[in-house]
């Protein structure tokens, strides 16, 4: 159960995250992703204590732009003990440009 639920968080974490990151960038126009990823085990450093990463490549839709080809590497770490559930983490984009994000 703690499994199911520590996946559940890392996803929304990642949605999160996501839309955070983009809250700065300019309100007009349309920017449609795509993103195909790649989540490893998540390695148990104790009863209370989980960690993991997340990988992949985002696409832009428009086939150009704003993270397209955009490589992307998240970690995170989730603490869950008696009535605590923590979880935290930082995700990295970076496009065949050069151009980078960070949240």
């Amino acid at each position: 159960m703690r499994n199911k639920m520590s996946i559940s968080l890392v996803g929304v974490l990642f949605i999160n995250c996501f839309a955070y990151a983009l809250d700065g960038m300019p309100k007009s126009g349309e920017l449609q992703l795509q993103s195909i990823n790649r989540g490893t085990s998540m390695d148990k450093y104790n009863d209370d204590y989980t960690h993991g990463t997340v990988t992949g490549v985002t696409f832009n839709a428009a086939g150009a732009g704003l993270l397209h080809m955009s490589k992307t590497n998240c970690s995170y770490s989730v603490f869950t003990h008696k009535e605590i559930n923590k979880i935290s983490g930082f995700c990295a984009h970076e496009d065949k440009n050069g151009d980078k994000l960070f949240y």
